[in-house]
């Protein structure tokens, strides 16, 4: 969705780069893809993206992020950070609850 917006207002030199075909989204926020994590195909970095045209790295790699994950699924009380894992509604939430 990200592309096609960029493609449709033209790809000038200054312009912001909304999304890259090496970016593979994996997981977003609330319902909707405004917010999100992915993987980065060109350096193997995990990034944040927001509506807002923010990007940025959150972890140094996929390994690095699914692994604390998993450590805060194991232990969820001991999780550190905003980003906790808990339930909702019968589904996985992570995030602040």
């Amino acid at each position: 969705m990200q592309m096609r917006f960029q493609e449709e207002n033209g790809e000038d030199e200054d312009a912001l780069v909304l999304w890259k075909p090496c970016w593979i989204p994996f997981c977003s926020f609330n319902d909707d893809t405004v917010y999100g994590l992915y993987l980065n195909g060109e350096t193997g970095e995990v990034c944040k993206w927001t509506g807002f045209g923010e990007r940025e790295r959150e972890y140094e790699s996929l390994p690095a992020c699914l692994e604390l994950m998993a450590v805060s699924l194991e232990a969820p009380l001991a999780a550190t950070g905003p980003e906790k894992p808990g339930m909702m509604g019968g589904a996985l939430v992570w995030g602040p609850l």
